[in-house]
This record gives C-alpha cells, structure tokens and sequence, in this order.
C-alpha cells in the first residue's frame, strides 16, 4: 500500500486531477501553531490527512468529507489537529501547540478509488529559533584527471553548515535550470552525527563533457534555496540577521585549455575594448586640434590680406608728396631733428625697393623720399641698388637725423633696419 501511495505523489495531472499542498516548510517555535493548506482541482469526495515521522512509513491521520467531522485515526485528536474542508476542492490541518515531537512531514491526498498527493510539508519545531542558519554554498571545478582519463568533468556543489533541513539545490547552467547529468544525495545528512543539534551538510554533482567544460562562455551556477523564518518569527539576537528565507548560489565558468577562463577572457576583452576607445579619443582629439589650427591660419590671412588692401586703399587716396622737415630753430646748429609726424613708433616704416625715387637725397646707394600722409606717422621711401632689383618692398621704422645742405642746416628722416614683406 505505501508503495502504491508513493508512486502515486504528484502524478495527479496525469489522471485529470492536481493536488498542491502550501507550504513545502516550515519553522516553528515550539508552543505556536501551524496550518497547512490543500487544494485539488477536481471534486473529489474523500480527503486524508497522513504524517511521516523521520524514518519512519506514512501514518493516516484523519479522513475529512465536506460537511462533516473529520474522522480520527488512533493517537491523534481534533484539539491536537483540528482539520477543517469547508468545500470539496480544499481542506487544511492545524498543528496545535507545537511540540520538538511534532517535527515531521505532512501529507494530503485526495480521491475515491485511486488516491492523489501533495508535495508534502515539511514541519521543523524548534525551542530555540537562534538555532536557525542559512547554508555556505561553494562549487568545485572538475580535476584534471578525470578530464583527461574519461574526457568527462564533474562540477561538486557543496552546501554546509545549514539547520534546520530545509534545502533544495539546483544547477543552472547558462541561466537555465538543468537536470541532465545531476546526481545530488537523497536528503541532507548531519556534519556531527553523534549531536541532536548539529547541523547539516548537502552535495551534488553536475557532469558534462569535457569539451563542454573547457568553453569559457559556459556558466554553471549551483542554487541553494533554504527555507528559513518568515516575517511573523520573532528574532531578538543583533548579532546577525534574521534567517528568512533566500537562495544562496555558488558560481564558477569554464576553463579552456590553454588557461584561459572565463574571467580573464573577459578582461581580455574589456581591455581591449578600454584601448579602443582611447585610441579613438585621442584621433578625434587631433583631428579636432588640426581642424582648429588650420582654421585659425586661415583667419589670419584673411585679416593680413585685408589690412594689406586697406593700406593699399588708403596710399592711393593720400597721393604721395615730396616733404623736407621744417628748419632747425638755429642756422649752424647741428642738433638732431624729429619730423613733425616721425616717432619710435613701430608703425612708422619705409618702403625699400628696387624703382628710382624722385626727389630724394642719396644716401651713399640708396635714395629717400619722405611722404606725408596727414596725421598718420611719417613714411620714408627708400630705393636701394641696383635699379634692377625685383625684390619684394622692404619696409623698416624710420628714425631721425639731421645734416647739412647748401649751407642750410636740414632736419630729415633717415631709414633703419626693416622688415621684408610678401
């Protein structure tokens, strides 16, 4: 018969009717109650109320019919647990003031010629919740050995210091749930056998091919889900937090041949990715800076080229005349003379080229001519040799000096170094 019971748990759906039970575990402080719900998607008469000690075979608790009283089975009553089906689809069973004794799994089944079951609920009544821990979880690679002697790898997920029992492991290998090549043990075992209150440890194993393994993009993830306290629990210790329910997961990546995992693959990459956009910022950068510089000549020359046409402008609307600087204040006296518009300004220049001037003295090989040009400073024009010289004009600032001619003393502009223009 019990046979017949467990192969009957959760095939339900194959015979048109599904049972689920909630929850799957529990926590309870011993004193507090707890209640467990079945529903059955079909109207099925008969409901069963088993419990499996630790060990031990399934025991029929109670049988409930809608409408009625539950019927109790020897050693067990309706104040120890009160069970209740108020329509033929659903039914719970209560655990009254929880006792250590109580600590078992729940079951409920449905049916009137063949018996349908839940998941079961797993009950864990405890003296002291302080004694609740989550789960360390760690994955181990494959050895090399195995690899190279079956050219199969073997990934171990280990799950330590956990209490109470409450787990369920997967594996997921690239975010998805496998369950091809996993062999995890039946159910969790103590670390400390010989103590009542030791905690517990979980192993299983994922096995792929070798190939498979030596992928750095294959990810494989080891899920630890443990069922803890819920929101209700009352937890006093400050020490570290509440153990509620959670997954805890351990990860690791494949590891090609030559070293390479998945980790240092994707530096690689990441690095290479950094190097790529530096170089690209530093080109647009230049790019930019040459762009900028290009621009700014060509600004410069368009200003130069018209500074030269107004100058140009400007001469052929003042039409040059021959000037000699007025007398000194003395006939005899030689002191140095200024022209009325000559200064050390840099602005005053002189034009040397290669055309004979008119009406200038010779300076040794070059002839000057003074032209004034209103309030704008002086100019001094000054050919040089030979007479058939092309070269660009040449203008330099003028300075003072003063000499003698005809017996009258003169006061004239003389030409310094200048500067040679396009």
């Amino acid at each position: 018969m019990l046979t017949l019971l467990l192969l009957l748990l959760g095939l339900g759906s194959v015979f048109g009717a599904l049972l689920s039970q909630e929850p799957s575990r529990a926590i309870r402080q011993r004193g507090t109650s707890m209640t467990i719900e079945c529903q059955v998607d079909s109207q099925l008469t008969w409901m069963y109320w088993y419990r499996q000690l630790p060990g031990q075979s399934l025991v029929l608790m109670a049988t409930a019919n809608q409408g009625s009283k539950a019927t109790y089975e020897s050693g067990f009553t309706e104040d120890k647990f009160p069970i209740d089906r108020p329509k033929l689809e659903f039914s719970t069973l209560t655990v009254s003031n929880a006792s250590s004794e109580d600590s078992s799994s729940y079951f409920c089944s449905a049916g009137d010629t063949v018996l349908y079951f839940g998941n079961g609920t797993k009950l864990s009544v405890l003296d002291d919740l302080s004694r609740v821990h989550p789960p360390k979880v760690a994955v181990f690679e494959p050895s090399e050995a195995e690899i190279s002697r079956t050219q199969k790898a073997t990934l171990v997920c280990l799950a330590t210091g956990f209490y109470p029992d409450h787990v369920e492991l997967t594996w997921w290998v690239n975010r998805k749930q496998v369950t091809t090549g996993v062999s995890t043990d039946p159910e969790p075992y103590k670390e400390d056998p010989a103590r009542d209150d030791s905690r517990y440890c979980l192993s299983s194993r994922l096995r792929v091919t070798a190939a498979f393994w030596h992928n750095p993009r294959n990810h494989f993830r080891c899920q630890v889900q443990f069922h803890g306290l819920t929101d209700q629990d009352q937890w006093e210790e400050q020490d570290r937090a509440k153990p509620v329910t959670q997954n805890i997961s351990a990860e690791a990546w494949g590891r090609a041949d030559c070293g390479v995992t998945s980790a240092s693959y994707q530096q690689g990459v990441l690095s290479a990715t950094l190097l790529y956009e530096i170089l690209l910022g530093k080109a647009t950068l230049y790019a930019v800076l040459v762009s900028a510089l290009v621009l700014m000549a060509m600004v410069r020359r368009g200003q130069d080229g018209a500074g030269r046409l107004e100058g140009t402008l400007e001469m052929q609307q003042h039409r040059p005349r021959n000037v000699e600087t007025p007398p000194g204040p003395e006939v005899g006296r030689e002191e140095e003379g200024v022209h009325p518009h000559a200064s050390e300004d840099p602005l005053h220049l002189c034009d040397h080229s290669g055309r004979a001037v008119r009406g200038g003295r010779n300076w040794g090989h070059q002839k000057t001519q003074w032209l004034d040009v209103g309030r704008r400073p002086a100019i001094c024009l000054v050919s040089g040799t030979p007479a058939s010289s092309r070269s660009p004009a040449l203008l330099a600032p003028c300075n003072s000096h003063t000499f003698s001619s005809s017996g009258q003393e003169k006061r004239v502009l003389k030409p310094a170094s200048g500067l040679l223009l396009p």
